[in-house]
């Protein structure tokens, strides 16, 4: 990771949020052997001081009808 990533996200300042489509990624890899990950990815979010995003249904929906815009390195 980036020093300049890591440093944002250990800024006590700053809110990061985490995509509850991340919790589900780590129970795929986890339940398939490919990440060795012990407790609850749920319960870890607010332990580690990260917040869920607050997007509602319609919101999603909304922006999975925006333009595609490819993807750029960090």
């Amino acid at each position: 990771m980036p020093e300049s990533l890591h440093a944002a996200i250990a800024n006590p300042a700053k809110e990061i949020y985490v995509s509850a489509v991340s919790v589900w990624e780590i129970a795929i890899k986890r339940a398939s052997g490919k990440l060795a990950f012990t407790g609850s990815a749920a319960a870890a979010i607010p332990a580690l001081g990260f917040l869920p995003p607050p997007i509602t249904p319609d919101e999603a929906e909304a922006a999975g009808a925006l333009p595609f815009a490819p993807s750029r390195s960090l």
